[in-house]
C-alpha cells in the first residue's frame, strides 16, 4: 500500500480522506465520495451575474440563456472555492453549509447534470 500523501495524490478530487477512531482500530482512515463540492442557490435566480464563472480556474460554472440559474458540474470542480467570494449574491455554498431553506438546491444542481 502506498504512503498516506501519495494514496491522497492519486485520489481523484471527488473522494476525501477522513480519519476516524473505531474500538480496536484508532486512527483507521476511509474515503467518502462527494456528491456536490459548491452549491448555486435561489438569490441567483433571476440575476446569473457571471463573476463566478469569470473567477472559476476550470470552467465548471455552466448555464444556458434559457436557465433560471446557473450550475456547478461537481465532476469538475476543484473544490477551490473562488466563486464563494465572487458571488455578488451570495448565491454558492459548501454542499455541507447550505442554509436549511435551500437544500433542495443540492438536487436541483445534481439534476441539471444528470440530465445533460
Amino acid at each position: 500500500m502506498l504512503p498516506r500523501q501519495d494514496r491522497e495524490a492519486a485520489t481523484p478530487n471527488r473522494l476525501r480522506t477522513v480519519r476516524h477512531n473505531r474500538p480496536g482500530r484508532p486512527n483507521c482512515e476511509r474515503f467518502l465520495h462527494e456528491v456536490m463540492a459548491y452549491i448555486i442557490t435561489e438569490p441567483c435566480i433571476g440575476t446569473k451575474d457571471k463573476s463566478c464563472v469569470d473567477v472559476c480556474p476550470v470552467d465548471c460554472i455552466h448555464g444556458k440563456d434559457e436557465d433560471k440559474q446557473l450550475f456547478i458540474d461537481p465532476e469538475v470542480c476543484i473544490d477551490c472555492g473562488a466563486c464563494v467570494s465572487a458571488c455578488p449574491v451570495e448565491a454558492i455554498y459548501a454542499d455541507s453549509d447550505v442554509p436549511e431553506k435551500w437544500k433542495n438546491y443540492t438536487e436541483i444542481n445534481a439534476a441539471y447534470f444528470k440530465a445533460s
